[in-house]
């Protein structure tokens, strides 16, 4: 997970000659109104970052009482734009496995754990290309992603801190969109970046 806080959906779009993908910015609406997707109180600092496919996560125990923090990945839930709740798996858990109990894990004091989330409603097996991701944000090739201008997504988050129970909801409004494309040229990669920030009318 790279050190920039931003939250961010990539759809990748590969070709022959390069690639092009999409960065999905959002500001943090709850529990605190920021620009920035990271949060932190007395116990826990998160981070986020979201991909067309996957969430990626970071969270660190900055608690002072030197005590480990619990994940309970069962409870964490990621809740769309249309206000549909949907169980995640982490990294760590086999795709065959995405309906079977995950195991909680530990935080010890003044460290980090960095995984990604995939919603199961959006992974499905295929008889021809195995197991298949569909994206959290689809492209639509006439309207691209406008749809989701101005709605809210969220991920629901559940530890335990000296046998205490702590539940966090935190929501995202998206913002814009930045399109990043990437061309090769005699073996040189050239970076093209532009912004996609007004509704469609």
């Amino acid at each position: 997970m790279k050190g920039i806080f931003l939250f961010c959906a990539i759809i990748l779009i590969a070709s022959c000659s390069g690639s092009k993908y999409y960065i999905v910015m959002a500001n943090m609406i709850e529990p605190v109104k920021s620009s920035e997707t990271v949060f932190k109180d007395s116990i826990a600092e998160f981070s986020f970052q979201f991909y067309s496919d996957s969430i990626d996560l970071s969270i660190k125990n900055i608690s002072k009482l030197q005590k480990p923090i619990i994940v309970f990945w069962d409870k964490m839930t990621y809740v769309d734009e249309n206000k549909i709740a949907k169980r995640v798996i982490h990294g760590n858990i086999k795709i065959i496995d995405k309906m079977s109990v995950q195991i909680p894990s530990i935080i010890p004091p003044d460290s980090k754990i960095e995984d990604t989330l995939f919603p199961v409603d959006n992974i499905s097996y295929d008889l021809k290309n195995g197991w298949v991701f569909s994206p959290i944000f689809k492209y639509n090739y006439t309207k691209g992603f406008y749809k989701y201008f101005g709605k809210n997504i969220g991920l629901y988050i559940s530890l335990e801190h000296d046998s205490t129970v702590l539940d966090y909801y935190f929501v995202f409004n998206i913002e814009k969109f930045k399109e990043i494309s990437i061309v090769w040229f005699a073996g040189v990669p050239k970076t093209n970046i532009s912004i996609i920030e007004k509704k469609l009318e």
